[in-house]
C-alpha cells in the first residue's frame, strides 16, 4: 500500500506461498503469505501476517535478508488496521 500515492498494490499469491496460522471447524481464519521482493535491489523474504485483534484484522509486514536479518525498507507500513471484522 502507498499510502503518499493513495495506491494499493495487488500480490498474487499460489498455494505454496500461503501458510494458516489458526483454523477451526468452520475455516482458516488467520494466514500468512509468503513472498520474495527486492529492496535496494537485493532480494528479500517477505512475511505478511492477516491477523485477528481486539478490534477487527490487522496486517503486519516484515521483510528480512538472506540472513535471516529483518530490513525495514523505506515506506514499508509494518503494522495496518483494516478495520475488518
Amino acid at each position: 500500500m502507498d499510502v503518499d500515492a493513495g495506491k494499493v498494490h495487488i500480490w498474487h499469491y499460489d498455494a505454496r506461498m500461503v501458510v494458516p496460522l489458526t483454523w477451526d471447524e468452520e475455516g482458516v481464519t488467520e494466514r500468512a503469505f509468503v513472498t520474495q521482493t527486492f529492496y535496494r535491489g537485493k532480494a528479500v523474504d517477505q512475511l505478511q501476517m492477516h491477523l485477528r485483534g481486539v478490534n477487527g484484522y490487522h496486517i503486519e509486514t516484515g521483510c528480512f535478508d538472506g540472513q535471516g536479518n529483518e530490513v525495514a525498507p523505506t515506506g514499508a507500513c509494518p503494522i495496518y488496521e483494516t478495520g475488518s471484522e
